[in-house]
């Protein structure tokens, strides 16, 4: 079975969390093809950027997902997948 994942809304909140996804999906279930939509308007500090460019170099694909992702009229519903010791949530929409 071949995948593409892409994980949305990465935000410096979101970064270890997204390391963690990235470290799983490859090292448990062999999936190699990934992006990462982050939101580039946010306060990122240099560690996080450099995490970043450590993603790119590593073949993740990476995609700007809006400016600062602001909405007040879009409401999200959130599940649960409990892929790491901690739950991960997932937007649906």
């Amino acid at each position: 079975l071949k995948s593409y994942i892409s994980i949305h809304d990465v935000s410096p909140i979101t970064i270890d969390e997204t390391e963690s996804i990235i470290q799983l999906l490859k090292s448990q279930y062999n999936i190699h093809k990934l992006s990462i939509l982050v939101i580039p308007g946010l306060r990122w500090n240099k560690h996080q950027i450099e995490k970043l460019k450590l993603f790119e170099q590593n073949g993740i694909q990476i995609a700007a997902h809006g400016w600062s992702h602001k909405s007040s009229s879009l409401k999200l519903k959130y599940a649960f997948a409990d892929l790491t010791a901690s739950a991960v949530p997932f937007c649906l929409f």
